[in-house]
């Protein structure tokens, strides 16, 4: 599967040994002791940091990890575990001496919000079976299931074939009692992209990256047990999200919707907003996007008015729906509290924050109805 990748992993790790200031020690996690707002601090180069909790007023970002080498954090829907990515360690030793590649593998860790335990659920293969970089995970609305695609490696022939294992993506599903990750199928990749993935009612969806460049590209759902549902082609993707119109679930990518039982497509809205399913008649985080000025961000309290988010990169809502936060492209982090938006202060750009279960919904007054 080498073939075709041109850069060293070596010469990646290097780059972020040298970001970061050297090896890292062990994982030495504070345990958690009320539902915080998480974020990653980051050194310019992504993935380099350390996962941090803001615990309320009066108090600083506390070190959750010193690993240095982890990715942004995914909070479970009921705010017990954080999973997040982690470069592994035989490739900050440069001990690695397997194929080339053109990536950064992943571990897939989970952090025990109540314990401060720390744990990698998923590692690497041996060096002569080649890395696996692995996607951001999502959750289950249960939280009793995690899961994400895998690319690389010396897979074992899956559910689906046996023909050309290295050209394609994994699916894989952990069951958080069992705690086993099972390949529940395949999917298709190309030159080391990993497919994105978002996990909603509907069931799994999953971007596919086709090798042929004919067969376009389509998002597929399926079921927690790697059964396929539905095959939409799409104009092309982005990122996966579901977003809720009334009594009904569409999934969102690149601009569209699409209904999950038919295929059917249509516009998204301009505007959209993020919520907090448990407290749905709580702070909602408003995006429209202008084709002229790019995406502008309001954060709506009932009752308290409409707050505007300047220069905002990504947004969190705490499990009461009662405070939001978010990051500026500048890695600033500014918190609303009592109608107020106060910056946290920190020493480090924070990229990557999670706090309470969110979802994307249409605004009340904007419909959507797909279309083929």
């Amino acid at each position: 599967m080498g073939a075709k990748i041109r850069l060293s992993v070596l010469l990646i790790v290097s780059y972020l040994l040298a970001a970061v200031g050297g090896p890292a020690q062990a994982q030495t996690p504070t345990p958690s002791q009320t539902a915080p707002l998480i974020g990653r601090s980051d050194v310019n180069l992504n993935p380099s940091g350390d996962l941090w909790a803001w615990y309320g007023p009066g108090t600083a970002w506390k070190q959750l990890t010193d690993w240095h080498y982890n990715d942004r954090p995914f909070i479970s829907p009921d705010g017990k575990w954080v999973a997040y990515r982690g470069v592994p360690q035989y490739m900050i030793n440069h001990t690695y001496t397997g194929p080339q590649v053109a990536w950064v593998p992943f571990d897939m860790w989970l952090l025990n919000l109540d314990t401060g335990k720390v744990e990698i659920i998923a590692g690497q293969p041996p060096d002569e079976d080649g890395p696996v970089v692995r996607s951001w995970p999502t959750w289950s609305p249960d939280s009793r299931y995690l899961a994400w695609t895998e690319l690389g490696g010396n897979f074992e022939v899956t559910p689906t074939g046996p023909d050309d294992e290295s050209n394609y993506g994994h699916l894989i599903v952990y069951d958080m009692q069992t705690r086993k990750a099972t390949t529940v199928s395949r999917v298709g990749a190309s030159s080391g992209d990993v497919p994105d993935l978002a996990w909603g009612e509907p069931g799994i969806a999953v971007q596919v990256l086709y090798v042929g460049q004919a067969e376009g590209v389509s998002v597929q759902i399926f079921s927690p047990d790697g059964k396929m549902l539905i095959d939409i082609l799409v104009p092309a993707t982005d990122n996966l999200h579901w977003v809720k119109d009334g009594q009904n679930v569409y999934l969102m990518t690149n601009g569209y919707l699409f209904d999950p039982k038919t295929g059917d497509r249509s516009d998204a809205p301009p505007t959209l907003e993020i919520y907090s399913p448990t407290t749905p008649s709580g702070i909602t985080l408003t995006r429209t996007i202008d084709p002229q000025t790019g995406s502008t961000w309001q954060l709506a309290d009932p009752g308290k008015g409409v707050v505007s988010l300047p220069n905002c990169a990504e947004v969190a809502i705490a499990p009461d729906g009662k405070e939001a936060a978010y990051a500026t492209l500048d890695g600033d982090v500014y918190v609303y509290l009592n109608g107020k938006l106060t910056q946290i202060e920190s020493q480090f750009p924070i990229h990557g924050i999670a706090w309470g279960l969110t979802a994307w919904r249409v605004p009340l007054g904007h419909t959507n109805s797909p279309k083929s």
